[in-house]
């Protein structure tokens, strides 16, 4: 058999070739990957950094529309009523009416029907049958005080026969019902 003869310089060049080897197959695509990353943290950094810049002499002013956001919110909410208030808004109806000279001859309330499910809850309708008597003007007066009034409503169905001197009326009005 014959001796193989090493030399000790090609050991270390082969020994320097293979670690360049590795080197360029292992670390260099991870270093550029890793580059790659920092590059777009970097410049995610400086959009933000930017925008902060930007809308920072705006601070007080975004507080304070929060604030405004915050009470129409509230003020919102409030125009829901719960299913134990039903009464509530029959004697509001009710109520309402007789300021503006509309003359209740019926008011049912229905089943309540399914609105809405929404991250703020769960949103009904109840339906409301009346029946009444009244001028056009006093009750396009009354149906436009529901409208702003502090209940969200919403008439589904209208019937107007026209009589003198009162019109005859008959509607679906729903109210906004929040389950809780």
């Amino acid at each position: 058999m014959q001796k193989i003869n090493i030399d000790k310089q090609a050991v270390i060049f082969f020994g320097l070739a293979s670690f360049l080897a590795i080197e360029l197959i292992v670390l260099v695509p991870w270093s550029f990957k890793k580059i790659t990353i920092l590059s777009k943290k970097g410049s995610e950094l400086s959009r933000k950094i930017k925008s902060i810049e930007a809308d920072w002499p705006n601070k007080d002013k975004y507080i304070n529309d929060k604030e405004k956001i915050k009470s129409e919110i509230k003020k919102l909410r409030e125009k829901f009523i719960t299913p134990r208030e039903e009464s509530k808004l029959l004697s509001f109806i009710s109520g309402s009416s007789k300021d503006f000279g509309v003359a209740i001859k019926s008011l049912l309330p229905g089943k309540l029907q399914d609105y809405t499910d929404t991250e703020f809850g769960e949103f009904k309708y109840l339906p409301v049958s009346v029946k009444a008597k009244s001028g056009f003007h006093n009750f396009a007066r009354f149906l436009n005080y529901l409208k702003s009034s502090p209940y969200f409503f919403e008439v589904k169905e209208l019937s107007i026969s026209s009589g003198q001197p009162y019109n005859s009326i008959e509607m679906i009005l729903c109210g906004a019902i929040e389950e809780m």
